[in-house]
């Protein structure tokens, strides 16, 4: 994890873990930093992950195989430092199990981590070991950065039970969330987007799987597969570009909410705090638009019940017969107030608006927004938070959060939700309208303009 004034490497063991499997961790680190070997996991949003497991096996977090080289390389690089840099580790080994040492001290006031775990310990970074990595099927063969995914795909062929059809939905969820719309009112890639690069690697994900089955590309696609009818309708083939953009009175704070919607909801919100509280089951209106539509009381996916811990050896069986089906679902009803974090042309097309609201100073919002809500429905639990956007294929159930979770097609919407759950279940909830006063001193109207 990257922070303004520290690098972070996290290492979580048992506190009767031996040097031996310190090292391995550690040389699995030292290799990652040179050859990128580990991969962000996005869907939940993490740090690239590994685990080692108890019989000496490493997967990266969602329990994908690594390259034999790669793991070569961990095991030469792990006895050089238990033969040459032995007071190292063992300071090290001394901090994981909480013994002190001058090395490895408590958190410093600044650290990254605002309220760090009990027993953390921070310390120097390993000692320079030249990392090799010339035996990488980089390379070796001297691969663009598209072919070494395609040779980690087919190690962990994760889409291999899914149709072509469900490929291709796969595909659409993907490209929803890759796209922008530009000054000019076109459809194009969003470059300064750092999510990018992982929606990238889910498409080439993706074509090595249709390389797999149908052989080398086009073979396999053909001109429909893309069913535009499922793609926002920012992105339909027959909308008329315009060229507009939302500009704000003054450059917009590090942190900020947007309120999309027609222009004399938002008026009266600004002047007078009129908002409208509806129930999380009225999302699921088939009357509401692509990008609107969803059903808030539900998460299906479809997992991999041997992901992490999987029991077969590399070569041997990569994939159990069949995914699992799973389908979690709130016992209750309850009342959400959903805002983007991301002024964007995109939304404010996608989900049907006029105009928007920017809220200059979020936390205020919450504040009048929560009191209010206190005066309609005391008792209840409020829950305020970013939403967090979960690949069904490639999630744990434990993972999965009903009340703030959504699928990764929406991933680009970046919802911040206010949720109100009831102090007992309950399935008929009707829309609540609030009063919270004028929002003028901490927000401001923004309708599109000509560019």
């Amino acid at each position: 994890m990257l922070a303004p004034a520290y690098e972070v490497w996290f290492m979580m063991v048992l506190t009767s873990a031996s040097p031996e499997i310190i090292t391995r961790l550690l040389a699995l680190l030292m290799l990652d930093k040179t050859e990128r070997i580990l991969h962000a996991q996005m869907m939940p949003s993490r740090p690239a992950t590994a685990i080692l497991l108890p019989d000496g096996q490493i997967r990266e977090g969602r329990g994908r195989f690594l390259a034999p080289w790669a793991l070569a390389e961990i095991d030469r690089l792990a006895a050089v430092l238990l033969a040459e840099h032995a007071e190292y580790v063992s300071d090290l080994t001394a901090a994981l199990q909480l013994r002190p040492n001058s090395r490895f001290t408590t958190a410093p006031p600044d650290f990254v981590f605002a309220e760090p775990l009990v027993g953390m310990r921070v310390g120097p970074s390993p000692p320079s070991i030249e990392v090799d990595i010339s035996q990488s099927e980089r390379v070796q063969r001297g691969l663009a950065p598209y072919q070494v995914e395609k040779l980690n795909y087919l190690r962990n062929p994760y889409l291999l039970q899914l149709t072509d059809d469900q490929l291709m939905r796969r595909m659409e969820d993907i490209l929803a969330n890759v796209h922008v719309i530009n000054e000019r009112g076109l459809i194009s890639l969003d470059s300064s987007d750092p999510t990018l690069r992982y929606w990238m690697s889910l498409t080439n994900d993706i074509a090595a799987e249709m390389a797999r089955r149908h052989g080398p590309y086009p073979a396999g696609w053909h001109g429909q597969m893309i069913d535009g009818g499922n793609l926002p309708g920012s992105l339909a083939r027959d909308r008329e570009p315009r060229a507009k953009v939302l500009r704000p009175a003054a450059a917009l704070p590090a942190t900020y909410f947007v309120k999309y919607g027609e222009l004399r909801y938002l008026e009266a919100a600004l002047r007078e705090g009129k908002l409208r509280i509806a129930p999380a089951s009225r999302y699921n209106d088939p009357s509401l638009n692509p990008a609107i539509r969803d059903d808030e009381l539900t998460i299906d996916i479809a997992y991999d019940p041997y992901v992490p811990f999987n029991p077969y050896p590399p070569g041997t069986v990569l994939l159990p017969p069949s995914r699992v089906p799973l389908r979690k679902q709130l016992n209750t009803n309850y009342y959400v107030y959903c805002i983007a974090s991301t002024l964007s042309m995109r939304l404010l097309y996608d989900f049907g608006a006029e105009a928007c609201i920017v809220f200059r100073d979020p936390n205020e919002f919450l504040a009048r927004l929560c009191t209010a809500m206190r005066k309609c429905v005391p008792g209840w639990r409020c829950t305020v938070g970013d939403v967090s956007y979960l690949d069904p294929l490639q999630v744990n159930p434990s993972e999965v959060d009903v009340l703030m979770g959504k699928h990764f097609r929406y991933a680009y919407q970046r919802e911040v939700r206010v949720a109100w759950l009831p102090p007992a279940p309950t399935r008929q909830l009707e829309p609540l309208f609030l009063s919270v006063g004028s929002l003028e001193d901490i927000a401001e109207l923004i309708t599109p303009t000509e560019v």
